[in-house]
């Protein structure tokens, strides 16, 4: 396969795969999501923080950097835009699997999170490509960032650093002079931690084929690819699918944090031919997690599964 076409499907591939927030969902098989305006479960506002710069002040006064933080319940979201001005000269990278030299057209983003000078509780990377020498970026932390902080306020330091990189994942040796530490007032709220623990699936052949409209429904083998997706509050907790296959069988067990005591976890089953496609939904259903803690597997209905076993622990608020 030549390196244009290669680039192609690849980018294809990664531009289809944000299935958190950019997949576009059949408004037929949607999955479903938690219910808005519970007394258990607040409605989310994201609001500003203001940032204090401790180093790159002069990256901000002249433009090549700006860097806005919003917060909501245990959630900060950095937008992050950096301008390489117009004198930018593409370093090159070398591709050993190609055996050439390409563009390092991308920028990647490394936002570590710290409390004075520890090491850090979070380091989130983002690759983005340079469009008219700049670029633009979202990072959020959460939960899953924050578990290991005290429970209440604290201020917390943000050190921004960015690299040249190919599409290929190859880093320049060129460096880019642009870098900030900002200082960042936040609030930790109670945080819990639970386990999902899963068992098998089984889909039913018969209800399976009538949802997907027959064996004909894929191209060389019209056998489904069964597979569990948990989830909770948009996030993923366990995905595991078979190849050719009514039947999941593969044991795991994942922890996962959450904000609310007891959130809602959606179990959902597909056909996952080609990845996780929400247009491939077989059925789905909502629990809340008091619901789902038993001390041992045990079958949960959903459309389409003769078998879904699965169990759920939890430990509680785990920050004081």
């Amino acid at each position: 396969m030549n390196k244009p076409l290669l680039a192609f499907l690849l980018a294809l591939l990664l531009g289809g795969c944000k299935h958190d927030h950019s997949t576009q969902q059949s408004p037929k098989w949607m999955p479903k999501q938690q219910p808005n305006n519970l007394t258990n479960q607040p409605s989310q506002k994201n609001t500003s923080l203001p940032i204090e710069v401790i180093r790159g002040k002069q990256f901000m006064d002249n433009k090549s950097l700006s860097i806005i933080a919003n917060h909501a319940k245990n959630t900060l979201t950095f937008t992050v835009n950096i301008q390489l001005g117009d004198s930018i000269h593409l370093p090159k990278v070398y591709n050993s699997s190609f055996r050439e030299y390409e563009d390092a057209d991308h920028i990647e983003l490394t936002v570590s999170g710290r409390i004075g000078g520890a090491n850090p509780f979070s380091v989130q990377k983002e690759k983005n490509s340079l469009t008219q020498n700049g670029t633009s970026f979202s990072i959020t932390m959460d939960e899953d960032d924050f578990h290991t902080l005290n429970i209440g306020k604290d201020t917390l330091l943000f050190e921004f650093n960015f690299k040249y990189m190919s599409f290929f994942g190859k880093y320049a040796t060129e460096k880019i002079p642009i870098s900030a530490l900002v200082k960042v007032p936040f609030e930790i709220d109670p945080i819990y931690e639970s386990r999902a623990h899963f068992k098998s699936l089984k889909l039913n052949k018969e209800q399976t084929l009538q949802k997907l409209g027959g064996e004909e429904n894929d191209f060389g083998d019209g056998t489904p690819e069964a597979c569990i997706h948990i989830s909770s509050n948009h996030k993923t907790i366990i995905y595991e699918k078979a190849k050719n296959n009514y039947s999941v069988n593969r044991t795991r067990t994942a922890v996962f944090y959450h904000s609310e005591p007891n959130p809602y976890i959606n179990l959902g089953v597909y056909d996952a031919d080609y990845g996780l496609n929400f247009d491939d939904l077989l059925g789905d259903t909502l629990i809340q997690l008091d619901n789902l803690v038993f001390p041992t597997y045990q079958h949960v209905a959903v459309e389409c599964a003769d078998e879904l076993k699965v169990y759920f622990t939890t430990k509680g608020q785990i920050n004081r």
